[in-house]
């Protein structure tokens, strides 16, 4: 399975997002090396980017980072067993069970950290449980077993979706991974057929995120999704960017002030202010906001006043990514916004108030002057450019699923966080 790539993609571009920044801030500054051509150069409106293709083509399913949660069970929901004949190969089981069941959080994490050697995105069993933790309806997870052994694991996690002002519940597919041993068995493709099939019968829209350079893992998720009729639709490509405090605006005295949310009702209304007909943005309620906040990693919830007004929204965290074995860094990264109107003066007050929040952290450079932001797809990338962002390299694909239509299947673009 592709998997272990997409992890290491990302993990290659946060950690080259720190070292291209942490030269600009000590004044070594080069061009960025190529990378994929930045998005939305025709927006449908004045900020968000232009118009998908209804017709998708094909790409591979990547892993995401936010599983969801409900009451614990013990009992699996499903298993599907392997239909090999040979007596010396292990007998393969998709196991469906409850994220807080015994053991599925730390068996999830062992195969996440298994399936992706450095560098990669650090996954602690306590990162794991957290994910396996977020509140909602209808969590589910699956581990894979050769056996009594895990070798793979999924997780289908609730999540809460705004468009136009309406909201919808629905499913982000997530932490996807195979240990190498087990890869080259067809199992990805089983895990593909398994996973669509519960989104099928529960019949919620449903969105993944797929790694733009993968190959192998395209025609497998494409060749499942129309056996299984389903409608689709391919979002704006998700370009990681990485701000620099020296290439943004210099800092000018305004009203303008990011600081940390005094409670969730002031991201709430951020959120519903947000009523743009081309994005799909994350609408989660109060306890999934309280949940973000839960996460071991350190998080917190920015907001942008300017003039007594609440004009911007972020979650923002210090990110883990195993560099080489035994040795983990932090980044601070921006993984969600919520802009209604954009301008460049938000945009960099919001990477600003980002940089100071991390700065002296543990593991962090000692001037956090850089921030990685894996998502920004909703914003123009003039609008980018101007504020101090650049493209690293990592390209992620958003799909949105459900099995007959759905309303939701118009949107163009998601500001839902990648890593």
């Amino acid at each position: 399975m592709d998997s272990p790539h997409a992890f290491s993609i990302l993990a290659h571009s946060l950690l080259r997002t720190a070292r291209l920044l942490r030269r600009a801030a000590s004044g070594l500054t080069s061009p960025p090396s190529a990378s994929p051509a930045a998005p939305g150069s025709n927006p449908p409106s004045s900020h968000a980017p232009s118009a998908a293709s209804s017709s998708p083509s094909p790409v591979p399913l990547a892993p995401s980072t936010t599983p969801a949660a409900a009451t614990p069970s013990t009992t699996p929901a499903a298993a599907t067993p392997s239909t090999t004949s040979d007596p010396r190969v292990p007998v393969l089981q998709i196991v469906l069970t409850h994220p807080r069941a015994p053991r599925v959080s730390a068996d999830a994490g062992q195969i996440l950290r298994d399936a992706c050697p450095p560098p990669t995105l650090h996954y602690s069993d306590e990162y794991v449980a957290w994910h396996l933790g977020f509140p909602g309806p209808s969590a589910t997870a699956a581990i894979v077993r050769s056996g009594s052994h895990p070798a793979g694991v999924f997780a289908i996690t609730p999540r809460r979706f705004q468009l136009s002002g309406a909201t919808s519940t629905g499913h982000l597919l997530s932490l996807l991974a195979v240990r190498p041993e087990h890869q080259g068995q067809d199992l990805d493709a089983r895990i593909y057929t398994e996973l669509l099939n519960v989104v099928q019968n529960r019949g919620l829209l449903t969105l993944l995120f797929a790694d733009a350079h993968c190959a192998r893992s395209q025609l497998l998720l494409m060749r499942t999704v129309e056996r299984l009729g389903f409608r689709m639709k391919r979002l704006h490509p998700l370009v990681n960017h990485g701000w620099s405090a020296r290439r943004a605006p210099p800092r000018t005295r305004d009203a303008r002030v990011a600081r940390v949310a005094r409670d969730i009702g002031e991201v709430i209304d951020v959120i519903g202010a947000c009523d743009d007909d081309h994005i799909l943005w994350a609408a989660p309620d109060a306890a999934q906001l309280e949940h973000y906040l839960r996460d071991p990693r350190t998080r917190r919830l920015l907001v942008l006043e300017e003039e007594g007004r609440l004009t911007a929204a972020a979650t923002v965290m210090l990110g883990e990514v195993v560099n080489k074995p035994g040795s983990i860094v932090q980044l601070p990264i921006m993984d969600a916004l919520w802009i209604p109107e954009p301008t460049v003066e938000r945009i960099t007050a919001l990477f600003r108030g980002t940089e100071i929040l991390f700065e002296g952290s543990e593991n962090v450079p000692r001037r956090a002057s850089l921030v990685s932001a894996p998502n920004v797809s909703t914003l123009h990338p003039k609008l980018l450019s101007a504020a101090g962002l650049r493209p690293t390299g990592a390209v992620y694909d958003g799909f949105l699923l459900h099995p007959t239509g759905h309303p939701f299947l118009h949107a163009d673009a998601t500001n839902l966080e990648v890593a």
